[in-house]
């Protein structure tokens, strides 16, 4: 985990033995230097590579080597924010190591947010909306999902969509610890639970679906963007699925069939070390298993749920969703944004405002309060 430089004593002045003395009073109680102000290497490959094995538990602080990677992760996929501290580490959950990131405001938050990316996509890509969640008033947790960005796992794949759910718990879990002690810090009261928010894109919004089905972690409000149930052409993708998979082990990804953002499409492409190109079809015929397994699933969430659609969303059944949902929920607001395609957390600037618009309404209308965590 990231640490930042405490401030002299009133009335010293850092310099001398007195700097030398609050540098070693920073390592006794476990904090480091302050991360240099601009990545001095590009994050590629290999430096993905040496920070994914890098990485300590989150309980932990950055060895300097470690924090000099971490560094440049943060700034090539700009994550770095001034109303908030930064923390990075990992999570063993599920037989995975799970990197797992906090975004902590310098204000005592109104909730935590769990912010989960969809399939192929990885907690870096997910900036603007981390962003539109700290302005909102939330600490952010966001972690990479088995098999993607700097998570461990056979890339793209998962064994059984439970998987999500029980990483997703063990996530939660531990970083509430870190934030209760973050609360304690600032002088507020740990012992008060903040209320849960859990926003999900695609699979991340079936990942909390079956978090709801295997665990009794209340969440105060959920958003649902693009949110994968059924996919799109459901006859046809699923015999393509089925016929499939004996015969071919992976196809290639389109990320230009999702999003409408030339931006987001060309740094996906060419310049994100931590991407998935190929989707296994093994993982396809998990889907396929869980979403069989849905149609069992007829317990009512009471829960405040906003569901966000893409209009020309490829990738999702959006009427099937919507009527899915509108069972399993008793108070479901839901809204489809115009012009837009499945990546909409990532989509041209005019239209993500939409997004986190909808977002910031949602919250500020559901009361936290009413719906408190216990």
């Amino acid at each position: 985990m990231t640490a930042h430089p405490r401030e002299c004593p009133p009335g010293l002045r850092c310099g001398g033995r007195f700097r030398v003395l609050a540098w070693v009073l920073g390592v006794l109680v476990g904090c480091t230097a302050a991360p240099p102000t601009a990545a001095a290497q590009p994050f590629d490959a290999d430096a993905a590579e040496r920070l994914k094995a890098g990485l300590p538990p989150l309980s932990r602080s950055l060895s300097a080597e470690t924090r000099a990677v971490a560094e440049t992760y943060r700034q090539h996929y700009d994550l770095a924010f001034d109303n908030a501290s930064w923390h990075i580490g990992t999570v063993y959950a599920a037989g995975y190591r799970i990197a797992a990131q906090l975004f902590i405001p310098k204000r005592s938050p109104r909730a935590v947010a769990v912010l989960l990316h969809g399939y192929l996509d990885h907690a870096g890509l997910n900036r603007h909306a981390v962003h539109a969640l700290l302005e909102s008033g939330c600490a952010v947790v966001a972690f990479d999902m088995p098999g993607h960005g700097l998570s461990s796992g056979a890339r793209g794949d998962i064994g059984d969509f439970r998987e999500y759910s029980d990483v997703l718990h063990r996530v939660l879990a531990t970083s509430r610890l870190h934030l209760e002690a973050a609360e304690a810090e600032r002088g507020g009261d740990p012992a008060k639970p903040l209320p849960l928010v859990g926003v999900g894109h695609s699979t991340g919004a079936a990942a909390l679906l079956e978090h709801l089905e295997h665990y009794e972690t209340n969440y105060d409000a959920l958003v649902f963007v693009a949110p994968l149930v059924r996919i799109r052409l459901w006859p046809l993708s699923q015999a393509g699925i089925r016929l499939g998979a004996p015969l071919i082990e992976t196809v290639a990804r389109r990320i230009d069939a999702a999003s409408s953002n030339p931006e987001y499409i060309e740094f996906s492409t060419a310049r994100d070390p931590l991407g998935v190109y190929r989707v296994p079809l093994s993982w396809a015929e998990t889907y396929l298993d869980w979403e069989q397994r849905t149609h069992s699933y007829h317990s009512t969430h009471t829960t405040p749920l906003l569901v966000l659609q893409a209009e020309h969303d490829s990738v999702v059944d959006n009427d099937y969703n919507r009527a899915y949902l509108h069972n399993r929920f008793e108070h479901v607001s839901m809204l489809t944004i115009a012009d837009t395609r499945h990546s909409l957390l990532n989509e041209p600037a005019d239209r993500r405002r939409k997004v986190f618009a909808a977002i910031q309404a949602f919250l500020d209308i559901v009361d936290l309060e009413k719906y408190k965590s216990r």
